[in-house]
């Protein structure tokens, strides 16, 4: 008998900082979705941009393909994306955040639907589909938690469904109350620790962390608690194939170039200027600065934010007299974004 492997589960990542021709992100399951994929016959595939899950099939009377197997009704597959640059959360339009202490995390839970296209972040579709309500504190293993008091303090923790999973009573000592909270055995998704009445605090519970640090986690569930459009198997365990995505814009910042006149003491700011050929950016006038080493220079920055890109942009030229001085200037790497002023700025430094 012939089997046939057709999708279950397409995911597309798309991030604007990238083209398509490259593949800076590794995709792979977690543990426990490995060990699941592997009792329910699927196969993961991964590439630069996304992966896809096949199931096994075959040809009925009709020549109709059918699985091989049904489905369990309810299963969680999760998957960790990893960058393989570690600046990439640098160069995304998100809150600079540490890869080892938090992550992006991205599920079917809701109805994020625009169109045909099936998104996956918790916020409303837009032209980017992933900010700062995406972030989530990774769960460690063991959380301790103390306050001083004189009464016990009831400490809950609840899947995301509100369900209650672990529930341990911490009781006072001394005016104090000081226990650990051990979250071995919790399975893997978002929990919430509410201890007491105090505010609920959300984090990702992890099995264990992928070798190079993710930049996000994506689980994906199905079951009756995940709206219709997003279900990839029905009530009655039969595949629904349907494509995820997920899009992260690319961060902009103000480009700020230093001019030190090295080489040409006689510069003076009126005779400076920064133009685009293509007319794509505009930059101010010059402005007398000290470089980082005291020397006389004049910073010229650009009027709007400049967004970054894998691929140079190219055309921007330093003129003197409106005669070039610098053909195609350089531009700012990811190791010279940072916050300013409630935006970014990227400084770099060129010498004439």
């Amino acid at each position: 008998m012939r089997t046939y492997f057709p999708e279950l589960v397409r995911f597309e990542f798309q991030h604007e900082y990238f083209n398509n021709e490259q593949e800076p992100f590794t995709f792979q399951p977690q543990k426990l979705t490995l060990r699941l994929l592997k009792r329910s016959g699927l196969l993961f595939r991964s590439n630069g941009n996304g992966f896809t899950i096949l199931y096994q099939a075959v040809k009925d009377q009709n020549d109709a393909l059918v699985p091989l197997r049904k489905f369990n009704e309810q299963m969680s597959l999760r998957f960790w994306i990893c960058p393989k640059s570690h600046y990439i959360g640098v160069v995304s339009q998100l809150p600079l955040f540490n890869p080892t202490a938090e992550t992006l995390y991205f599920d079917n839970l809701a109805d994020r639907a625009a169109g045909t296209t099936l998104f996956v972040n918790r916020s409303a579709p837009t032209v980017t589909t992933a900010d700062k309500d995406d972030l989530f504190p990774l769960a460690p293993i063991s959380w301790r938690y103390g306050k001083a008091s004189t009464q016990s303090v009831s400490v809950r923790v609840q899947s995301a469904q509100g369900t209650v999973i672990k529930a341990e009573t911490c009781w006072p000592h001394q005016g104090y109350v000081n226990c650990l909270i051990d979250l071995n055995g919790v399975d893997p998704g978002l929990i919430s620790i509410t201890p007491g009445t105090e505010d609920t605090s959300t984090f990702y519970c992890c099995e264990s962390l992928p070798e190079s640090p993710p930049l996000a986690a994506v689980d994906l569930y199905s079951g009756p608690r995940v709206p219709g459009p997003y279900a990839f198997v029905d009530g009655g365990g039969l595949p629904q194939p349907k494509t995820f995505t997920c899009r992260i814009a690319r961060r902009s910042s103000t480009w700020r170039y230093v001019v030190v006149p090295r080489f040409n003491t006689s510069l003076n700011p009126a005779q400076l200027s920064i133009e685009d050929a293509d007319a794509r950016f505009t930059f101010g006038n010059p402005a007398a600065v000290q470089s980082m080493n005291g020397e006389s220079a004049f910073a010229i920055e650009s009027t709007l934010p400049i967004p970054h890109q894998a691929e140079p942009i190219r055309g921007l030229s330093l003129k003197r007299n409106n005669t070039d001085l610098i053909t195609e200037l350089p531009n700012p790497g990811p190791d010279q974004i940072r916050p300013s002023g409630g935006g970014f700025l990227s400084e770099i430094y060129v010498f004439v």
